[in-house]
């Protein structure tokens, strides 16, 4: 959806609740989050929105569950924050 303008507004509305997902206390959720705004912070036009989530996300590195949730968590974190440096060295 991120690439269809129609969309941009209602997204770039949405970011918030995205952000609070961060807090969740579901891991599964975290993950998503942290996907969707990697995903968002390929757009110039969501990056003021996202800039201000990331050090929101590094404590989500450092969560000590060994479980297969908690794993994929990390993971998302680590690419969102790839997507975020592609999207800062443009």
């Amino acid at each position: 959806l991120e690439r269809k303008i129609e969309f941009r507004d209602v997204i770039t509305t949405a970011i918030p609740s995205i952000i609070s997902w961060l807090d969740d206390t579901s891991v599964a959720a975290q993950a998503g989050a942290a996907t969707a705004l990697g995903k968002f912070a390929k757009h110039a036009e969501f990056q003021d929105a996202i800039s201000a989530v990331i050090p929101t996300m590094i404590p989500l590195l450092a969560v000590h569950d060994t479980s297969w949730e908690a794993k994929r968590a990390r993971a998302d974190v680590v690419t969102a924050f790839g997507d975020f440096s592609r999207m800062f060295s443009k």
